[in-house]
C-alpha cells in the first residue's frame, strides 16, 4: 500500500476517482466492484480491474506498474 501510494501521489486527477486496494485476488474483484480502479494481490500473481471488470491477471512484479498506468488513464479520461 505504500508503495502505490508514493507512486500515485504526483498523478493529475481531472474527475473523481476511488481506488481500491485487495490483499486478495479471491474476495478483491467482489468487494472492489464499485472501484474505479482496484488491484488485488495474491501469491505471486494478481488482478486489475477497471470499474468492476478484471483487465488483466498479472505476475506480482508487473501489478504496481499497471495499476498506476491504469489510475493515470482513468484519471485524465473524459467522462
Amino acid at each position: 500500500a505504500n508503495k502505490l501510494e508514493h507512486k500515485l501521489k504526483n498523478i493529475k486527477i481531472n474527475r473523481k476517482l476511488t481506488i481500491a486496494v485487495m490483499g486478495c485476488v479471491v474476495n478483491g474483484p467482489g468487494e472492489a466492484k464499485h472501484a474505479d480502479v482496484a488491484i488485488a494481490f495474491g501469491k505471486g500473481s494478481g488482478l486489475i480491474m477497471v470499474q468492476g471488470e478484471v483487465v488483466a491477471k498479472l505476475p506480482e512484479g508487473e501489478l504496481v506498474d499497471r495499476f498506476v498506468r491504469e489510475v493515470e488513464a482513468f484519471a485524465t479520461k473524459k467522462s
